[in-house]
């Protein structure tokens, strides 16, 4: 219920504000207008961190409401006439945005007592702390697992936690924020759009690879009192340490694994991984730099000014690299990898269809799709060398659909055998075919042989169909040729047929 009245609460303070912004140009001049919602913000952020140890969930509220006021106040700024008319609405508007970033930092910086029992002294709240355990073996006393707190604990050791409005606020505002301040008018379009591009590309790969807090050790299977007790009686006990896994709040505890670096038994477990959270500043970080990275990207490369669809390509390029690293770096969140593979993805076929309809591009459709499969295979064939038990289609199926797929329908446009695309797809499939083979793995072989096919068939249709107009008999030679050896070798081309069956769908 109290959330609730918040929601409602800061939404309409949120209202009235625009309603202010909007309506009362004639009472208020525009500096004055400027001067009192921007007020009103700076109040909002400073009671919200007077009373956040007291009444916690209402200053996020307070704050919230000071930090749209400071957000509408920016735009009203932009709106200033000497601003607008010089052509530095945007930057104007970007500065304010920073400032409004900066003074949430302050205030989340300046210290705070904590009072036993108040807000801060989170009692029995499942916060970790960390317990010493001891090892079997030499007896020693270390600090190891965490678990979770079920009592008072002293307020010097849980100092109280900053808002999380401060973090939220500036994980949203700051791309925009960045992209808005370099729109200079004394800075060239391409130079400009080109700092925005590498300033997003930074902030994408910080929010996937930046380490984090919350990050906890995940063993490699669960373990069960079952699976001790089978350890037990394989003769690994006796040298066996248990060792709980630390938990996360809001989140169910793991069961406990054991450890078997002295034993000499069957039992050995791999050592275990450590998961990164994903937390909700750094999700909205990615995904709003992910965001104007695209349309950037998208809209310079759909540009006629010189220059600037170079611009496009690289930022498609930065965008390429942050999810290679995403998902080739560890650890980093599992949704982190999906949000940014999702977005450069996106941006991959966004730019193919802009260049399809134009021959004028300076990339060819394809090359674009290419390079994202290029990237997509060789993240595939990594997580398959980590993960022996993981199947080929499961880590492969999106890079060959993105290196094939759209190169196979862009050829089909000039069904030249003798043009440098029709070669290269041609030699791509081969190659894939064979590395399939050697390898063992299915999804290479089977997509390898599909464009392989459909390729050449595609390729020799014109001269088939020249061969048939004036010689169409000679496909009814090679039908009643190809019946009357089926019905011969029936048998044994049914064997042989089984046999390969079998054998593709033994590969990986």
């Amino acid at each position: 219920m109290q959330i609730l009245l918040l929601i409602l609460g800061v939404g309409l303070i949120t209202a009235a504000v625009l309603a202010f912004a909007s309506s009362m140009v004639t009472a208020f001049e525009d500096v004055a207008r400027v001067v009192v919602i921007g007020a009103i913000g700076v109040i909002g952020l400073v009671v919200s961190r007077l009373i956040m140890n007291r009444l916690r969930v209402t200053a996020e509220g307070v704050a919230w409401a000071g930090l749209a006021a400071l957000g509408v106040d920016a735009a009203l700024v932009g709106a200033l006439e000497p601003l607008r008319d010089s052509g530095y609405r945007y930057p104007a508007v970007g500065g304010m945005l920073l400032l409004t970033i900066a003074l949430a930092f302050a205030l989340r910086a300046i210290p705070s007592a904590s009072k036993p029992g108040g807000a801060d002294a989170r009692a029995g709240d499942g916060r970790e702390v960390p317990v010493p355990s001891t090892d079997a073996a030499s007896g020693t006393t270390t600090p190891s697992a965490s678990v979770r707190a079920s009592g008072p604990a002293p307020a010097a050791q849980l100092p109280p936690r900053p808002l999380r409005a401060y973090g939220l606020y500036a994980a949203l505002a700051l791309p925009w924020a960045t992209a808005m301040l370099l729109d200079l008018p004394p800075l060239p379009r391409i130079a400009g759009d080109a700092i925005a591009a590498v300033c997003l590309g930074a902030y994408v790969t910080v929010a996937c690879l930046w380490p984090s807090a919350g990050a906890r050790q995940q063993p490699p299977f669960p373990g069960t009192a079952a699976t001790a007790a089978m350890a037990a009686a394989a003769g690994s006990a006796p040298n066996s340490a248990f060792a709980g896994a630390s938990t996360v709040a809001g989140e169910p505890a793991a069961a406990p694994t054991f450890s078997t670096a002295n034993a000499a038994g069957p039992f050995v477990p791999a050592p275990p991984q450590t998961v990164q959270r994903a937390t909700a500043e750094r999700i909205i970080l990615l995904s709003v730099s992910a965001f104007l990275l695209m349309v950037l990207s998208l809209g310079d490369f759909d540009s006629t000014l010189p220059g600037l669809p170079f611009v496009a390509v690289g930022a498609y390029l930065l965008m390429l690299v942050a999810t290679a690293l995403a998902w080739t770096v560890r650890p980093v969140a599992p949704s982190c990898r999906w949000i940014v593979g999702a977005f450069t993805g996106v941006t991959a076929l966004s730019l193919m269809f802009l260049a399809v309809f134009d021959a004028d591009r300076i990339v060819p459709a394809d090359l674009i799709t290419a390079l994202f499969g290029l990237m997509a295979l060789a993240i595939g064939a990594q997580r398959m060398a980590a993960n022996p038990a993981l199947r080929s289609w499961d880590a492969l199926w999106p890079g060959l659909m993105f290196l094939f797929i759209p190169t196979l329908l862009v050829s089909w446009t000039n069904p030249s055998p003798v043009s440098t695309r029709s070669l290269l797809l041609l030699t791509a499939a081969l190659a894939t075919l064979l590395t399939g083979a050697f390898l063992g793995w299915q999804a290479p072989v089977t997509m390898g042989a599909l464009v392989l096919a459909v390729h050449v068939l595609r390729q020799l249709w014109p001269w088939l169909v020249l061969i048939s107009q004036d010689y169409w008999w000679i496909w009814l030679l090679v039908a009643g040729v190809i019946l009357v050896v089926a019905a011969a070798r029936y048998e044994a081309s049914l064997k042989s047929v089984q046999s390969i069956g079998r054998r593709i769908s033994q590969l990986r």
